[in-house]
């Protein structure tokens, strides 16, 4: 099914860091069949996609300042005219730990031990744009941070 998908698609690659976790997204040019979950990969060791139909939904703006209701705030409607891909999982150690043996990413500075299949944290935002570069380089693929709206 991969292959058949890969034809019908041409995807740009986000990456993203929130609550010190790290997703990739890939924003593509056409739909697939509703309700059929659809997995990609941009190579045998980038991270697994999974895409998101277009469409639309409002987007809550919390209140801001201490104090307010939580159910305070307002909403926005936001569009999206175009399918795009989040990764199923956050990057994990394991892949930047590639990138580090690339001599592109710094080593994460931590007090304990980081399995492979862990998430990566302590990242900046810089350094997740420095990883972002290095996947684009790797695949011949646009990878940026997405907008709160894509994430």
């Amino acid at each position: 099914m991969y292959t058949s998908i890969r034809r019908m698609i041409r995807p740009v690659t986000l990456f993203f860091k929130k609550c010190g976790l790290f997703y990739l997204v890939s924003l593509v040019c056409c739909a697939t069949a509703a309700g059929e979950p659809v997995e990609l990969s941009d190579c045998d060791t980038c991270p697994t996609m999974v895409l998101i139909p277009k469409g639309s939904f409002e987007l809550r703006v919390p209140p801001w300042g201490p104090g307010h209701p939580h159910d305070e705030g307002y909403f926005y409607p936001v569009t999206f005219t175009k399918p795009y891909a989040i990764g199923k999982y956050e990057v994990t150690v394991g892949d930047w730990g590639l990138c580090v043996m690339d001599s592109i990413c710094p080593q994460v500075e931590t007090k304990r031990l980081m399995r492979e299949e862990l998430p990566v944290f302590n990242v900046t935002w810089s350094e997740a744009n420095r990883f972002a570069k290095w996947l684009s380089k790797k695949t011949g693929f646009r990878y940026r941070l997405p907008s709160n709206a894509e994430w």
